[in-house]
């Protein structure tokens, strides 16, 4: 926390920001805004804003403590006694005796807080929810509605409404994925399934700018963190001009703060600030009219703090004009900056645009009002307003409006800072006494040990004296080595000096004494644990420990399950402020991607120029966005959806009923995306009865034409039948037709009516064709051949 003394006191006010009678040319000076940063300053060192004082006095302590950091004077006081403000030895230790066992202790700490967090922070990240984003206008959801239930008719009277398409020659269409029941209908509805194209593309677009922020891997945890050692998380959602780009950041709730409010979510404050440190360099371009001597003495305000180093006489820093910086120009200096919410009165032209949407704009004077019912009206404009204030002097800058600022609708300014608050004391103040009882058990463990006596033997030199063995004299030493050597004590069992018999044995073994200390330091080590465990429900099983041999495995998860019942607060707690930091964000996207050319021109590279249009057609028909939180996978759910995927693909692959690859990666591509996976076993399942119904259809063919072609190859073997047949036949009856031409020719010779050459010639055989064999053989004429020579020319005889 960074104290100026002079602003606790009550002397800072915050301006009266609803009066008519500051004209908002006055509210945009620097004079106006630096009251406003000097009064949130003040309310932040007295400890006025949103969260108690003792917060920002404590949480420095409470942080060391969760790095397992904090100040070991405290464990040094108790073994060595406090320290004189002379700084001699502690009372009652000599020179002599700090070099001693007992005062030779490594007081490092040793504590189990940092694996705590980290498992605590590690298990919540994996909690955290998924957003997305919805139109929330009457517009968008009219339009919606019709979408969802068109699509519900389509896939129910698809074949009736692809008869009516084809009797009206119009093309035929693929509705996709085609509820079986309202019920479907309605999941699928719930889970995203109906957006329109515009609210895709933004949802694309907030999904960009949380990514390019870090936010799953660097915010979330910083948040988690805050909420369980301090209690209290914050960000910001900013701006920059010169990318265009919309972003999230981290504020550190050591130095960031918002109006006091009794809420947990601080729902619509009106003011929130957050310090950040600057270097000179930067304050001198943010500051073009400030002197050398006057960033000189902001730099020596600061000197020898936030790690500055310091400042000698300024006259040696003048001298040097052959160097391109000055020592100073690295050093930092604390920026509030602080935004709020104020009012602006002004007078405004009120008319109806051509959507039919009443709209205003400023009124100048000597405007002339056109014709579609202008009216000029008074305007009560609640505005967003930033300033930077260099802590302590009188140096401002981006100070006035907020350019670009979100609004919820078209009336209310969203302030950009966004935190939230845990309802009870946060975790770590919980379990500090049980980790300085765990410090002081591990100091006690070491103190115990370099002061404990090693084992070891005494020994009776009364009855080594005087030994005689094989009449050769053995003193004490000589039978202790022998001993040692072999095993064996060779004694005298009366006393030398009142030679009566004794019962003692002459070597005894002493037992050291660590063990003792050693079982108390880790039995006051357990119970610090247990101490932990009981004051914040937290079970050692949760973050790492072994469970015991005798708990059950449903033990186990009973424990695991209490643990996440304890912090289920922090995580809705994330979630919240997630959703609102996500909901600004949309917000401002909507507004940079139409009004800035700089935004425009940086995410037409992320969703298309045709798609970034889109946005500005939305932003013409007032659509408001909305975020929507879903529920994160586990990684046995994401398991699961993948092996299903997996064995659909398969089976597409082994020519069984199955997606193909293409499928596959959309699939997996939804769920890396962060889809719902109720969506994704939806369309999973859509895709496979699609690839079924494809199949049947494919074997019905196959089976048609196999029929079509058992058909055609009957209707060919029959018609053969009938060719053969009919050929048959026809052989037949020139058969029978050239024996009756040759008997009546055969007559009508012998009658003597026809001649040999006549009869040859109606057989189609001339008579120069006939060999001198033929013509010589009195045969021929004595008994003409009944049967035609040749069929061939049998038949070429007319009928």
């Amino acid at each position: 926390m960074i104290v100026v003394e002079k602003y606790r006191e009550d002397g800072f006010p915050m301006p009266d920001r609803d009066n008519q009678r500051i004209p908002k040319e006055e509210k945009r000076q620097a004079k106006y805004c630096k009251e406003v940063a000097m009064h949130v300053y003040s309310q932040y060192v007295r400890g006025g804003c949103s969260v108690e004082g003792e917060m920002y006095t404590s949480l420095s302590d409470w942080r060391r403590y969760a790095y397992g950091r904090q100040s070991q004077e405290k464990y040094k006081d108790t073994y060595l006694g406090k320290v004189k403000e002379t700084g001699v030895l502690p009372i009652g230790v000599s020179a002599k005796d700090a070099r001693k066992a007992y005062a030779n202790i490594d007081f490092s700490i040793m504590s189990p807080a940092p694996r705590i967090l980290d498992a605590i922070i590690s298990r919540m990240t994996k909690a955290v929810d998924v957003v997305s984003v919805d139109a929330i206008d009457a517009a968008s959801g009219a339009e919606k509605e019709t979408l969802k239930w068109g699509t519900f008719v389509e896939g129910r009277f698809k074949e009736q409404l692809s008869f009516i398409r084809m009797y009206a020659g119009l093309p035929q269409e693929d509705v996709g994925y085609v509820p079986q029941n309202v019920e479907e209908l309605n999941l699928y509805d719930a889970e995203g399934g109906f957006k329109q194209e515009y609210v895709v593309a933004m949802e694309e677009l907030l999904k960009y700018a949380m990514d390019e922020s870090r936010w799953d891997e660097n915010i979330v945890q910083r948040l988690l963190f805050d909420l369980c050692v301090g209690g209290f998380a914050m960000t910001e959602d900013v701006y920059n001009p010169i990318t265009g780009e919309v972003k999230a950041v981290y504020c550190d709730p050591l130095y960031s703060g918002l109006q006091y409010t009794r809420d947990a979510q601080y729902d619509k404050p009106d003011w929130g600030f957050t310090v950040r440190f600057e270097k000179i360099t930067t304050l001198r371009q943010k500051l073009p009219n400030a002197t050398e001597l006057d960033l000189y003495t902001a730099a020596k305000k600061y000197e020898n703090k936030f790690g500055n180093h310091a400042l000698e006489d300024w006259s040696k820093y003048t001298k040097l004009s052959n160097s391109y910086s000055l020592p100073y120009d690295d050093m930092i200096v604390p920026v509030i900056h602080v935004k709020w919410i104020d009012v602006e009165y002004d007078i405004d032209v009120k008319h109806i645009n051509r959507v039919g949407h009443t709209r205003t704009f400023p009124y100048e004077k000597g405007m002339k009002l056109g014709k579609r019912d202008e009216k000029v009206v008074g305007a009560r404009r609640k505005m967003l307003y930033e300033v930077s204030w260099v802590i302590d002097t009188d140096y401002t800058y981006d100070y006035g409006v907020a350019r670009f600022q979100p609004r919820d609708g078209l009336s209310e300014p969203i302030l950009p800072f966004h935190g939230v608050k845990t309802l009870g004391q946060p975790i770590m103040p919980r379990i500090i006494p049980a980790l300085d009882l765990f410090q002081n058990a591990w100091l006690k463990l070491q103190q115990g040990i370099s002061m404990a006596v090693l084992s070891g033997y005494s020994v009776d030199l009364s009855t080594l004296n005087n030994l005689n063995l094989g009449g050769q004299k053995l003193n004490p030493l000589e039978a202790i080595k022998m001993w040692r050597q072999t095993g064996i004590a060779f004694y005298n069992g009366r006393d030398s000096v009142t030679l009566q018999q004794g019962m003692r044995r002459p070597i005894e073994p002493l037992m050291g004494g660590a063990g003792t200390v050693i079982n108390d330091a880790l039995l006051a080590m357990e119970a610090a644990s247990k101490m932990i465990e009981d004051t914040t429900g937290i079970n050692p099983i949760t973050i790492g420990g072994t469970p015991s041999d005798r708990q059950g495995k449903a033990v186990t998860q009973f424990a695991v399950e209490g643990t996440n019942d304890v912090l289920s607060g922090i995580v809705r707690q994330v979630g919240v402020i997630q959703s609102d930091t996500a909901r600004s964000m949309c917000l401002r996207l909507a507004y940079v991607c139409v009004h800035d050319k700089t935004a425009f021109n940086k995410y037409k590279n992320v969703i298309g120029e045709t798609r970034m249009e889109l946005l500005k057609i939305a932003d013409g028909h007032d659509v408001r966005y909305g975020i929507r939180t879903h529920t994160r996978p586990t990684d046995a759910e994401l398991q699961e959806i993948f092996e299903a995927i997996n064995l659909s693909l398969k089976n597409g692959r082994d020519g069984k009923v199955g997606i193909t690859e293409a499928d596959s990666v959309r699939f997996k591509s939804m769920v890396h995306s962060g889809a719902s996976l109720k969506r994704v076993a939806q369309l999973l399942a859509f895709a496979n009865k699609k690839a079924k119904e494809e199949a049947e259809a494919e074997a019905n063919r196959a089976q048609q034409m196999n029929a079509q072609l058992n058909q055609q190859t009957e209707q060919m073997k029959t018609q053969l039948k009938g060719q053969e047949a009919q050929m048959d036949i026809q052989v037949e009856v020139s058969k029978n037709r050239s024996k009756a031409i040759g008997d009546l020719l055969v007559k009508a010779y012998e009658k003597g009516d026809k001649s040999i050459d006549d009869a040859l010639s109606m057989l189609g055989v001339a008579p120069q064709q006939q060999t001198t064999q033929e013509r010589e053989n009195p045969a021929l004429e004595a008994a003409p051949t009944a049967e035609p020579q040749q069929p061939e020319q049998a038949s070429n005889i007319p009928s």
